[in-house]
């Protein structure tokens, strides 16, 4: 299923980006959102961990790539769809892998929701060298890197770690935020 759920969204997003139908990558994102949750729900059990995981990924993989192949290769500005797909594909694959690791791997939540934002954060600064217009696709992955990390804290730090994290946190975006001279 996951094969084919594969092959099925690179065709349907190739098709979108050369006949320029946004909606179509979205109902591709919707269709395999869909029919993963539903063989999640009736199927999964933990012997199926390790293909369940990569099999997310792969298809978490390819619809973070969609906008970024577009300004790659049409040089257009994003738009704020794609940086809302972005959104809703970082969203459900992240709480997707917190369910997966919650029976029996745990400790590696935390981690999971860091190296998640860090992938954002990277594609973001890969992103922004071919972006035209006003960076929003740029912004868009930093603030998802972000939120990624403001999440991983209460999930790996109990009690007053948590909000020293986040004072700490908070205190580096202030810093970062004068830095740029930006309201």
């Amino acid at each position: 299923l996951f094969c084919y759920l594969l092959l099925l969204d690179l065709g349907v997003l190739a098709v979108a980006h050369w006949r320029r139908w946004p909606i179509l990558a979205w109902l591709a994102f919707f269709g395999t959102a869909f029919l993963s949750a539903a063989w999640w729900v009736t199927w999964y059990d933990s012997e199926k961990f390790a293909e369940t995981v990569l099999f997310f990924t792969l298809l978490f993989l390819v619809f973070a790539f969609v906008p970024a192949v577009s300004i790659l290769t049409r040089r257009v500005v994003a738009s704020q769809w794609d940086g809302l797909l972005l959104f809703a594909n970082g969203g459900l694959y992240g709480i997707a892998l917190h369910d997966l690791l919650e029976a029996n791997y745990q400790e590696w939540q935390g981690a999971m929701a860091v190296v998640l934002g860090l992938f954002h954060f990277g594609l973001g600064r890969w992103v922004r060298r071919w972006e035209t217009g006003d960076y929003y696709l740029q912004r868009t992955l930093t603030g998802l890197a972000l939120l990624c990390w403001t999440v991983a804290l209460p999930i790996q730090l109990d009690q007053q770690w948590v909000t020293i994290g986040w004072a700490i946190e908070g205190a580096l975006l202030a810093i970062l935020g004068w830095s740029t001279g930006r309201r």
